[in-house]
């Protein structure tokens, strides 16, 4: 398996036989241009997105026609699973809700956290505890 890692938040998963799978893809020049990260570069077969905030959710023209995942789902053999999470320390008052998201992926248990605010307790925790591969954007 291959990982990639495009900034902010963004990665890559690709492996031999399995789909390309993008999570979490940023507007080159959003947030009032205040990005300055290069376009992203590559080929998705599956977009996975943690919250539809524009450094984590856009999709490029390119891919439009791409599947996009934001809730528990399979698709392409992939397994998806999200937990709900606060975006702040204020229970969500100030950004909202997002998504951890646990992605099963030839044979790996990867968990991206998405933008959490505060740590994760009772069942969320548990559903993220144990991974092979830990995703914490920056």
């Amino acid at each position: 398996m291959r990982l990639g890692f495009h900034g902010h938040a963004c990665f890559e998963l690709q492996a031999e036989g399995w789909p390309t799978v993008v999570i979490d893809p940023y507007r080159p020049d959003g947030l009032g241009g205040r990005f300055s990260l290069p376009p992203i570069e590559a080929s998705p077969d599956i977009v996975a997105i943690t919250h539809f905030h524009e450094d984590h959710a856009w999709i490029p023209a390119a891919w439009k026609d791409v599947p996009v995942v934001d809730a528990s789902t399979s698709l392409h053999g992939v397994q998806f699973t999200t937990e709900m999470v606060y975006h702040d320390k204020a229970k969500g008052t100030r950004m909202g809700l997002t998504v951890s998201m646990v992605i099963n992926y030839a044979g790996y248990k990867i968990v991206h956290l998405g933008d959490m605010g505060s740590p994760p307790t009772g069942d969320v925790a548990t559903t993220l505890m144990n991974a092979d591969i830990l995703l914490l954007p920056v």
